[in-house]
């Protein structure tokens, strides 16, 4: 599956099965955002979701990752988007028989 809508209302999406080797398009989508002389208020939002097919983390369980980029003091250095990271092989759920389980 590979899904990419370039910009709705401004916005950057991108939406693909990764691999492991691949997950960081989330930077590539924010930095074309602005041309030369553009201000960078001027940015929009840029969220990468990565359904991964592979394992990226193997020591712990916890199939959902959540990253923004911080400093050491855990100060966010953009508001703008981030990207989240699910890894399929560790994903286990109970088969849904009724819609309320939805």
């Amino acid at each position: 599956m590979s899904v990419q809508i370039d910009k709705v209302d401004g916005w950057g999406i991108k939406i693909r099965v990764f691999t492991c080797s691949d997950y960081l398009l989330w930077a590539d989508i924010y930095s074309q955002q602005l041309k030369s002389g553009q201000e960078y208020l001027e940015l929009r939002p840029t969220y990468s979701i990565g359904l991964l097919a592979e394992n990226l983390l193997v020591d712990d369980n916890v199939y959902v990752h959540h990253y923004k980029m911080r400093d050491e003091q855990s100060q966010t250095l953009t508001p703008h988007g981030g990207i989240w990271l699910l890894e399929l092989k560790k994903f286990n759920a109970n088969q849904v028989e009724t819609e309320d389980q939805r």
